[in-house]
């Protein structure tokens, strides 16, 4: 069932001041039909950690494990590659208006994209968009088709960029803030559409947000980043009831409107628990290496990379609902 498995993901964009690693370490994986989500808040990692799945962040250094229905994709060529991404992996993005090209009718960069993977006929690849177009709920697509990107709404030039990522008939598609420039309207009736295409088409979906409103409506399984790193994992009924990390309660408390909100941006450690900055109950062992994973509760699944769920610490120290 597992379609997608990352282990021990790094990332590193070089800088002025020198390497900089957004993402350090990171291990998730995605089962066929699914839909997981990366959340955390901005410079956690989740896009450079999606952008290497299939190595379109341009200078980026990626080490680690990106296994694809049983293929290494680390060690693809460029040419093996291309084969993948598009055909089998698919992005979406926060602003369509990058991904589409305004001087070409959405039709022709649909048709483009279907071409681009199947020899079909131009007749045949543009019926076949007019099909995409009404799948992703465009109304009257044969008309639209020849529309240009800018004589469409937001939402709309969305949908389409789900069209084009679709020509192909994926297996999985990565979407980045996909619904973050949208109003509410529209974010709740994009969202429905993902949740209608991973289950009609057993479309696999990695969903990238910073929005537990989106997660509660979309997702089966939640990995929560801060700093490069996986803080804790689990399915999402279990993370909303019994959010374990100090870090994954504060993004609830934010959600719910009672954090105390900061501006600042803490530097993540070079070494011990990226979050222990900010954590209120960090003690020393928090600075000492990489924390483990441990079960934060009965389900297996769930884990949180705290060193308060090893066998040194109780638990109960932290109350709240994750204890």
């Amino acid at each position: 069932m597992t379609l997608l498995s990352v282990e021990g993901l790094r990332v590193e964009f070089p800088t002025d001041e020198g390497p900089v690693e957004a993402v350090d370490g990171v291990d998730f994986t995605v089962d066929r039909g699914e839909v997981v989500c990366l959340v955390g808040e901005t410079g956690s990692g989740k896009t450079a950690a999606c952008e290497a799945l299939t190595r379109i962040a341009d200078g980026a250094a990626v080490d680690g494990s990106v296994r694809f229905d049983g293929r290494e994709l680390t060690d693809c060529d460029d040419r093996t590659l291309r084969s993948v991404r598009g055909d089998r992996i698919a992005h979406v993005f926060q602003q369509p208006g990058t991904s589409l090209d305004p001087v070409y009718s959405v039709g022709d960069q649909i048709i483009e994209a279907i071409r681009l993977h199947d020899d079909a006929s131009r007749n045949e690849a543009r019926a076949r968009a007019v099909s995409l177009l009404e799948d992703v709920g465009i109304a009257a697509p044969a008309e639209r088709i020849d529309a240009y990107p800018h004589q469409l709404s937001g939402g709309m030039r969305q949908r389409v960029a789900i069209a084009v990522a679709l020509a192909a008939d994926p297996d999985l598609l990565v979407a980045d803030e996909p619904t973050t420039a949208l109003d509410v309207t529209l974010q709740a009736g994009l969202l429905e559409l993902l949740r209608e295409l991973s289950a009609e088409r057993d479309l696999a979906v990695l969903l990238v947000t910073h929005d537990l409103g989106v997660v509660a409506e979309l997702a089966d399984r939640v990995v929560v980043l801060y700093g490069g790193r996986v803080m804790e994992r689990g399915g999402v009924e279990t993370l909303f009831e019994r959010p374990a990390h100090p870090y994954t309660r504060l993004l609830f408390e934010s959600l719910r409107g009672t954090a105390d909100g900061s501006d600042d941006r803490p530097t993540p450690a070079d070494d011990g628990c990226p979050f222990r900055s900010e954590c209120p109950y960090a003690v020393p062992d928090c600075a000492e290496g990489r924390p483990s994973f441990h079960a934060a509760d009965d389900e297996p699944a769930h884990e949180v990379a705290c060193v308060f769920y090893g066998p040194d610490y109780d638990i109960g120290t932290l109350g709240g609902e994750g204890s």
